[in-house]
């Protein structure tokens, strides 16, 4: 059956980031209807609304599905020219998503090409075996055991069909705890952000050898900690003031010009002044870290654009990010690409920055291959590759 219709399940805020990331336009210009299902509050059910208005006439394409019932209802009505493309976390809690889609016979798809980062990318490494097992213990044995049969058991043992298609962005991205087996189609390709890359090659640019790009993360008041559950303390004030004398000192030391590349999900409107009066540019962090000669990052998923574009980076912590999870991957992830870290809380004034600045080409090109763009692979764009992908099946 020729698939006419991309579903896309969110389980994040649908706005027009998650519009465009999921390439509405071209799917739309290669013949397919495309409409999202936002199941955020089916699958967390705890995360309050958002606050952000969103266009009114991409929410025409967006349906929201708050429960169960809604949901099954749904896919039981849905045609045989549906493809569905998921986000949806293949765990057991969310078994009933899949199961659904396998009693209705809906095919399903998993685009494994979003920006990754090495030290998350990577096995979990434990210090010795107490500390494997404090980690492992601390959920109950029961979840844990249930857990990893559901992920390691053929998913057609439980009642799964296997995914239909599944594009990867390198060679490691792809997985074998997915619901996968010899009929599923894995395509190479690329990231979303290597698509961003080939775009930016196309216009014409000056370098800056005094342009330092800072990769904002829209630390105290990014909403991913709505999802993953991890309470968030970091003091706004304290943090954007431990940043801007930071930036001060490179300033005033080596007369660079730092320019901040804002989050997607900042509001630098509303919180005014975060920076100083330096400048804040928001969607064109690709195009600036082009043109700069060093990029200052947390650990911020656009290093893709620096290792593309082979820049220096400098990985930034503070003491208030210690006890998070997510802060950890800072230094796990100079370590891995052999980059400097600095602590913004505890360095010497006698720092020289520009020993620091260098490039590992070698580890530089391995991520390139592991995590932007599986090698051999084409140019073609990501959701043009996927629509062809799609075509050739019906042949």
């Amino acid at each position: 059956m020729k698939i006419r219709k991309g579903i896309i399940f969110l389980t994040t805020y649908f706005n027009e980031i998650e519009y465009k990331r999921f390439g509405v336009v071209e799917l739309e210009k290669n013949g397919f209807e495309v409409e999202f299902w936002c199941l955020i509050k089916l699958i967390y059910p705890h995360v309050p609304p958002s606050d952000q208005s969103v266009n009114q006439e991409i929410t025409k394409k967006c349906v929201f599905i708050n429960t169960r019932q809604e949901y099954i209802k749904a896919v039981s009505e849905m045609n045989n020219d549906v493809l569905v493309i998921s986000t949806v976390p293949y765990d057991i809690s969310n078994y009933f998503i899949y199961r659904a889609l396998s009693t209705y016979h809906v095919k399903y798809s998993f685009i494994l090409c979003g920006p990754a980062l090495p030290a998350v990318a990577e096995k979990k490494c434990y210090k010795n075996f107490k500390a494997y097992c404090q980690d492992k213990l601390r959920a109950p044995l029961f979840s844990r055991l249930a857990a990893l049969f559901y992920r390691k058991l053929p998913c057609t043992w439980i009642g799964i069909d296997p995914a239909y298609i599944v594009l990867v962005a390198g060679n490691k991205g792809y997985s074998d705890q997915l619901p996968i087996n010899k009929s599923t189609l894995i395509c190479p390709s690329h990231s979303r952000d290597y698509d961003l890359f080939l775009l930016e090659n196309k216009k014409e640019w000056v370098n800056d050898d005094s342009l330092c790009v800072f990769l904002d993360t829209n630390v105290p008041y990014h909403h991913d900690t709505l999802f993953t559950g991890e309470e968030r303390n970091i003091d706004p004030a304290s943090y954007y003031s431990r940043l801007r004398d930071f930036f001060s000192y490179l300033e005033e030391k080596y007369n660079y010009h730092i320019v901040i590349a804002a989050h997607p999900t900042s509001d630098y409107v509303r919180h005014a002044d975060c920076f100083g009066d330096r400048e804040v540019i928001k969607w064109q962090t690709c195009a600036l870290v082009r043109k700069s000669m060093l990029v200052l990052t947390h650990e911020s998923t656009s290093i893709s654009f620096a290792i593309l574009y082979n820049k220096p980076m400098i990985f930034l912590t503070m003491n208030s990010f210690k006890g998070y999870a997510t802060f950890s991957n800072i230094e796990k992830c100079a370590t891995a690409l052999k980059a400097a870290l600095i602590n913004m809380d505890d360095y010497s004034r006698e720092l020289d920055i520009k020993s620091l600045m260098y490039v590992n080409s070698e580890i530089y090109n391995r991520y390139i291959d592991d995590y932007i763009k599986c090698p051999r692979s084409s140019d073609m764009s990501l959701w043009d590759n996927f629509s062809a992908q799609l075509k050739e099946q019906e042949v």
